[in-house]
């Protein structure tokens, strides 16, 4: 799997792709920590580059950046929207963190991250993928000890 680079990194490469660094002025620590990990390499005329390998680096860390500021937005959309124990489905948290700023699959990856963390659950009502409904985890409540209030067979009251 590969690895994200770390932000010094990710800078320095953004850097020499866009044109605003020059090679010239790598450290010699800076081009051979990045040439022994591939990210940068000699084009046709023998001059540094970066390396294929770098640029999809350096597109994989900002898609990483992009998901966080994402999963920031959610939270308070998804906590807007879930007040009061209600739930709801996708879309609606997709409309209001601003459909045309984020894809729908950041959305929803966001949602997971949510979910992972157990501020979010989701379920469905029915067989049909397209309707998982998404709301927040209910609170634990502690019952008392000794207390014997446990009916069998039933998980609820």
């Amino acid at each position: 799997m590969a690895k994200i680079v770390d932000t010094p990194t990710l800078t320095l490469l953004n850097g020499l792709r866009t044109g605003a660094k020059r090679p010239s002025t790598l450290t010699p620590a800076w081009a051979v920590s990045l040439a022994t990990r591939g990210l940068i390499e000699l084009d046709e005329k023998s001059r540094v580059a970066v390396s294929p390998k770098g640029h999809r680096a350096v597109l994989r860390a900002q898609k990483a950046l992009r998901q966080i500021d994402c999963n920031a937005r959610v939270r308070v959309v998804f906590t807007e929207l879930t007040e009061g124990g209600s739930a709801t489905t996708h879309r609606p948290v997709w409309n209001a963190a601003g459909r045309s700023e984020w894809t729908r699959d950041e959305v929803l990856n966001s949602l997971k991250a949510l979910r992972a963390e157990g501020f979010a659950r989701s379920f469905k009502l029915s067989t049909n993928n397209f309707q998982v409904f998404w709301a927040q985890t209910e609170p634990v409540v502690e019952e008392a000890d000794g207390a014997d209030t446990a009916i069998e067979g039933v998980d609820e009251i």
